[in-house]
């Protein structure tokens, strides 16, 4: 069968006939050399030279042979990837290069090479390159990312067979490798809908037992996580014990926790957000510390029970171990209402469906008729301004409040709308942080009810 190759994408993404020299290009560093050696890639021949005793291959050729060669111009870097990720999708493609006669003698110059900044990575990892005055060339050995290379003595031919799924190819050799350790190992993988993370622990290292953590992306590029996390006695694979771990898809984010320990003192357990995107991790925040930004939300399609004559109340926690501020009671006047709590405020949203009035009897509007008397901001007005009168805002401590561990929270009320609904606005006048035990609790009602 035919193996499914890239077309090249056009002169704009693809290394199509050269690329620009960069540097001291007339200084010459040495020669790419005639070779009898025949590379081949998936059974099928290209055209190869000798480099440093290696054998090298022209970047540009890869994009007719199942891989996505684009060049970054503003950066000067070729970025060799599988061909799944090229845009579009791949192309059936059958290279039609003939293995030749050397031009010239075996040994003999071939190309120059010159001086260069062009840079070539290969699953994100920055490889040895060669340019050779308008194209560049990378050994065939450093394609082994996407695939195994074996050397063919008898019949002189280094061959790389792609593997179709970079992922697999490195998490198998991840395992390979423990094994053939003679330690003992444990290895676990955790899907994500861009790459997979590994979990491996070895034990019987000579600093005891270690753990580590390898995300491989569906494009090759593979990240130590555990590298990246502070350094403190023998490495942090000797602290490192992740849980609770979780995938994001839309941020293409992950999050762990574990212990950290760094040279300025222990952390103890820590959330970690790894962004698989940028291969960094963007955040770490030992859970003992304050939570800065939080938001929840709350309607009756997550639980609230529905009480038309009774108070609204919302209450927020932050459990012990927890990063997380999470409900834990709730009830509302009516199914229309979903309401948002942030560190920066509240948001009551009541759904109107346009034309459809709100219920008089419902004990929601008629608070909501209460504090239109008050005159509060409303968005739609000529002189709006983020802002109460002392009078609104003791009028309003009647109808709506919000306190922190029973301790009244201030702000100040306001209207704004959207398509098809009302929002009631509570802005505090300083941001609410959340530490283990604390709660936040939101009522709305009428004076007298409990």
């Amino acid at each position: 069968m035919k193996r499914m190759l890239t077309l090249a994408l056009g002169l704009a993404l693809v290394l199509g006939l050269a690329l620009p020299v960069l540097g001291a290009e007339n200084e010459v560093v040495g020669y790419a050399l005639y070779t009898e050696i025949v590379a081949e890639i998936d059974d099928h021949p290209i055209a190869s030279y000798n480099v440093a005793g290696r054998t090298a291959v022209m970047a540009a050729d890869l994009a007719h042979y199942g891989f996505y060669v684009y060049w970054d111009e503003e950066a000067g870097v070729a970025y060799i990837w599988p061909g799944a990720l090229k845009p579009g999708g791949m192309t059936e493609e059958t290279p039609d290069y003939v293995p030749r006669p050397p031009e010239g003698e075996v040994g003999d110059p071939a190309y120059p090479i010159y001086a260069s900044n062009v840079k070539v990575c290969v699953a994100g990892e920055e490889k040895e390159s060669f340019n050779i005055g308008g194209h560049v060339m990378v050994y065939l050995s450093d394609l082994s990312a996407y695939g195994d290379v074996a050397w063919k003595a008898e019949e002189k031919v280094a061959a790389l067979q792609v593997a179709e799924d970079p992922v697999q190819l490195a998490l198998n050799r991840l395992e390979a490798e423990l094994k053939e350790s003679g330690l003992s190992y444990q290895l676990e993988r955790y899907p994500g809908p861009r790459g997979t993370l590994a979990v491996y622990s070895q034990g019987g290292t000579p600093h005891g037992s270690a753990c580590m953590m390898l995300y491989v992306d569906r494009s090759g590029q593979q990240t130590r996580i555990d590298q990246l996390l502070p350094d403190y006695g023998f490495g942090p694979q000797y602290y490192l014990a992740p849980r609770d771990i979780f995938f994001d898809e839309a941020l293409n984010q992950l999050t762990f926790i574990t212990p950290v320990h760094s040279q300025e003192g222990d952390w103890g357990d820590t959330r970690c957000t790894f962004d698989a995107g940028m291969g960094k991790i963007i955040s770490m925040v030992p859970l003992e510390a304050p939570l800065e930004q939080w938001q929840v939300t709350c309607s009756s399609y997550d639980g609230a029970a529905i009480a038309t004559q009774q108070p609204m109340y919302l209450t927020v926690t932050r459990a012990e171990g927890a990063y997380e501020a999470s409900v834990s009671s709730a009830c509302f006047p009516s199914e229309k209402l979903n309401v948002t709590i942030s560190s920066s405020g509240v948001v009551i949203s009541e759904s109107t469906m346009g034309l459809e009035p709100s219920d008089p009897e419902n004990l929601y509007t008629k608070v909501e008729a209460a504090l239109r008397q008050l005159g509060l901001p409303d968005v739609v007005d000529s002189d709006f301004a983020y802002a109460n009168t002392d009078s609104q805002r003791t009028q309003a401590d009647r109808y709506f409040q919000v306190t922190k561990n029973g301790r009244a929270v201030s702000g100040y009320l306001w209207w704004s709308r959207g398509n098809g609904h009302m929002d009631l606005n509570f802005t505090f006048d300083e941001s609410i942080q959340l530490e283990t035990g604390d709660t936040v609790a939101l009522w709305v009602g009428l004076p007298g009810e409990v």
